[in-house]
Order: structure tokens, then sequence, then C-alpha cells
């Protein structure tokens, strides 16, 4: 997962470098082929972050619940999210051909309002998956032996997932750039929003697994670890 997101970041970096939120009159043309691949790459690494930030959240929830229920319908949305993420990035990767699929701009706009509509469905799932996981947390830890105050509290940990439905929301919003004829200038904000729905995504995907945060969960995840722990350091300090 960090590793998609820092090649993300540095491929919106060489598409700064290369004319993004400039003018494409203004660029010349190894400055438009190298933002070209610069975006191509930044698509494919983010579908790859929000999959795995996806599948990170699920894998925790699945720790935290013998329910046979809950495995399933873990089970259920690791296939869809997976399944999804492989499409999305198949698609992406081919949309405008297999032969320098990156040369988007000179199609004669023919991939433009594809990828505005795959970039709208996205978006869409996107929302979804998030609503799912959101929703799932609730009914894990509602399940779960503490008090009202505490399930209150890491559930809200899980909620901050709202934040990426709203920036995504956010992003949805400027799907035009894609139909421009000036893409560089006009797809900047879709790309700022590209990153700051990485940033959030990575966020509101560690702060569950924190250890002050689980500790109030009855799971044994970390109860175990400690016992563990003190039995070597007795033994240690009796040899």
């Amino acid at each position: 997962m960090s590793i998609a997101t820092i090649g993300s970041g540095i491929s919106v970096s060489v598409q700064t470098g290369h004319g993004l939120g400039r003018d494409i009159l203004l660029l010349t043309e190894d400055q438009i082929l190298a933002y070209q691949k610069a975006e191509y790459a930044n698509k494919l690494l983010y579908i790859a972050t929000l999959c795995f930030a996806k599948l990170s959240i699920i894998s925790l929830l699945k720790i935290l619940t013998a329910s046979k229920l809950h495995r399933i319908l873990g089970l259920l949305l690791t296939v869809f999210i997976a399944s999804w993420s492989i499409l999305s990035g198949l698609v992406s990767a081919f949309q405008c051909g297999a032969e320098e699929p990156w040369r988007f701009l000179e199609r004669g706009g023919s991939c433009f309002d594809l990828e505005a509509a795959f970039w709208q469905s996205v978006g869409v799932v996107n929302i979804l998956t998030d609503l799912a996981l959101i929703l799932f947390p609730v009914h894990v830890i509602m399940t779960l032996q503490m008090s009202t105050s505490k399930k209150v509290t890491i559930l809200t940990f899980f909620g901050a997932r709202s934040l990426d439905i709203a920036a995504t929301a956010a992003q949805m919003a400027f799907l035009h750039g894609f139909a421009s004829p000036n893409p560089t200038k006009d797809l900047w904000t879709w790309t700022l929003l590209t990153q700051i729905i990485e940033c959030i995504t990575i966020l509101t995907s560690c702060v569950p697994y924190l250890r002050p945060l689980l500790e109030h969960v009855p799971s044994g995840l970390y109860g175990t670890d400690t016992i563990r722990h003190r039995a070597l350091q007795h033994r240690f300090e009796s040899g």
C-alpha cells in the first residue's frame, strides 16, 4: 500500500514538472509525452492504493471477530474489492489500446469520454465500498462485549472513512477535465484530489491498527502478545 502511494506521489510530481496545471499549447512534445506517462502510472497506482487500503481494513475486522457470518461477509467484500480493482486496473491500463496506451492525448478525444464515464464508475464504487467499510465495523463492534463509550470511540475511528467519501464526491465534480481540449490545465484539480483521497484512505486505514485502540477490543490480539512477552521476560530473568 505504501509503495503504491509513494509511487503515485512521484508520478504526480513528474506530471507537475511536465505541465500539470499549465496550458497544453505552451508545452513541448517531450513534456506532453512525459506528462501522459506520469498520469498513466498515477491512475494505476491510485487504484492499487484504494484496493490495498480497503483490504487492510477487512483483514483487521476479520481478526477482531470470531463470528462465522462476519468472516463470510469479510470474504465477500474482499473478493468484490479485489475483483473490482483488477478489472478497473485493466480498463485503465488498456482503454486507449495496448500499444503505447499512455498516449491518450493523441487519440482524437476518443479516450476522454470513456475516461470520464470510467472514473465516474470508479468513484461510485469507491463510495459504496467505503460505506460498506463503515457499516461492517458497526455490525462487528456492536456484538463485542465492551462499554458503550468504548464502542463509540472505536466506531468513530472506523467512521473516519466518511472523509474519503466526501473527497471522492468532490473529485467526481471535476471529471469534465477528461473531455477538455486542454486537459493538462483542467485536470489539475482532479489529480490533486486523487492525492488527497490517497492520504485520507491511508490514514483511515492505519488508525484502527493503533495499539491503544485495539487494546480496548476483547479480541486477544494483544493479550496473547503480552502474555508471551511476560513469559519470555520471566524465563530470561530466571536464566
